[in-house]
């Protein structure tokens, strides 16, 4: 684990099955996202731009656990992702997710846009589900493909080479509007099903439309905010709250866990007292 991320949760990669091309792949992009994850890090550290705040990075793990709870039955893609958040100083609000849930986020994003939990979860609900739709990994195996007929044997090549396009890819503008309204739509499902409400998406990307930062990787840059986005948002809200209610509900009816004891202090001694 990097000192500077954050994990939220770690478990172990699902293997890859031999001879399979579409898990062949699977793996391929795992891996580079472990090394563009690595990449950014250590980038950022000797810029000396990773928020090491606990105040905003302790925030942000806070706002994004519930999320990777239920990011696996929401996609099942997401099953076997080692989770990690690091938080970089940047000004401009900023979020990318890679496909094994390693995640960067602005200063300017928890900070400079007054989001509320609700809202700052929203917006990483929806980098998660580009990756729970599995955009990011579609097109960076395309995009290798492209270059490659086949998979390279130097399988350190190939990660190398798929972490530079997977790399490039997570900072560029490259969602059309019916992927944009597809991670929407599964977004909300999961801050439906992690007890958030679902409404505070639609405030949190109206913020986001009016911060006018346009430009790459800034989130709007990344995630065009038309009105006619918000008016699907609101439209989309309505059909995921029964599953924000029923959260509710089984979180009130689960069992509370036990408060811990309290130990008993011994009686105080009067030192005036005589000892027997």
């Amino acid at each position: 684990m990097f000192a500077a991320a954050i994990a939220l949760a770690q478990t172990p990669e699902a293997p890859a099955e031999e001879g399979s091309g579409a898990a062949a792949d699977a793996a391929l992009v795992a891996r580079a996202s472990r090394v563009v994850y690595t990449r950014e890090l250590a980038r950022n550290r000797a810029a000396e731009t990773l928020d090491t705040d606990r105040g905003a990075v302790g925030r942000a793990r806070r706002v994004g656990t519930p999320l990777v709870a239920r990011a696996s039955a929401v996609g099942p893609l997401a099953t076997g992702w080692s989770w990690s958040l690091s938080v970089e100083t940047r000004d401009e609000p900023m979020a990318w997710s890679l496909p094994n849930g390693s995640m960067m986020i602005s200063w300017g994003l928890v900070r400079r846009l007054s989001l509320s939990d609700a809202e700052l979860a929203a917006i990483l609900a929806h980098a998660i589900a580009h990756q729970l739709t599995g955009d990011d990994a579609r097109d960076a195996v395309a995009a290798y493909r492209r270059r490659h007929g086949g998979p390279d044997p130097d399988g350190n090549r190939a990660a190398a080479e798929m972490a530079d396009i997977l790399g490039k890819l997570i900072v560029s503008p490259h969602y059309d509007a019916a992927a944009e309204k597809a991670a929407d739509a599964l977004a909300l499902e999961l801050l439906a099903r992690s007890g958030v409400d679902p409404a505070a998406a639609v405030s949190a990307w109206r913020k986001v439309a009016a911060s006018g930062s346009t430009s790459a990787p800034g989130l709007l840059a990344l995630h065009p905010t038309p009105p006619e986005r918000i008016a699907n948002l609101e439209a989309q809200v309505a059909q995921v709250m029964p599953l924000y209610e029923k959260a509710l509900a089984d979180a009130a009816a689960a069992p509370k866990p036990p408060q811990p004891e309290k130990k008993k202090s011994p009686p105080r001694r009067n030192p005036r007292q005589p000892q027997p």
